[in-house]
């Protein structure tokens, strides 16, 4: 794990984000069960993300943090099965290391993108001025585009992550994914935060 974190630091450091075998992370039985779980949870189309920028995705929600509320668990008991299963074992330790000690999962959804399907660029703070880190387990294994892409030191990268990739970015950093041209990019997404679950989310730009 030592080795894992002081990679993943560096990347976060010089990249604003870092991508893990997330098979480093979770067991099989772990990968299976979240992946069931993002297939069956019920999706409502998202065209408008939080603070209005442009999107085009199904989104099914495990844990919701909507503006001037705590968050709450979502379509019982699969939301907080899901997050007690992220909020575990390997994962936990790698995510506790780069947070500095305690921290608490947020807002946890899964993201599906099919042909035509895109994330508009967006920042996630603006959701929360308190997440410090995106995560993002991918279950996608044949689709074409859906590149995920960072704006960093004035410049633009792209990644293209694989089945059980876990890609963490930077929250205060701008990002979103390409347009899909083929195939289903299925993502389970999660938010970390220093801020407890009792606490409201009043620090925002959610419009």
């Amino acid at each position: 794990m030592k080795d894992i974190f002081l990679s993943a630091k560096n990347d976060i450091e010089n990249k604003a984000f870092a991508l893990v075998d997330g098979r480093q992370l979770f067991s099989s039985e772990d990968l299976q069960f979240l992946h069931r779980a993002c297939e069956k949870v019920p999706k409502e189309l998202i065209r408008v993300g939080d603070v209005g920028e442009q999107n085009n995705l199904d989104v099914g929600r495990f844990m919701e943090d909507k503006k001037e509320q705590t968050p709450v668990y979502r379509n019982a008991p699969l939301g907080k099965d899901v997050v007690d299963r992220l909020n575990s074992g390997r994962c936990r330790a790698l995510l506790s290391a780069m947070m500095g000690g305690d921290f608490y999962i947020r807002r946890c959804q899964v993201n599906v993108l099919r042909n035509g399907s895109f994330i508009g660029k967006h920042i996630d703070t603006y959701s929360n001025l308190d997440y410090r880190y995106s995560c993002v387990l991918q279950f996608g294994e044949d689709f074409e585009g859906g590149e995920f892409f960072v704006e960093f030191n004035g410049k633009e990268e792209e990644v293209r992550t694989g089945y059980a990739d876990f890609l963490v970015n930077r929250c205060e950093i701008p990002h979103g994914v390409r347009t899909v041209r083929g195939g289903n990019r299925t993502s389970l997404v999660f938010f970390l935060s220093k801020s407890p679950l009792s606490r409201a989310n009043t620090d925002h730009k959610q419009i």
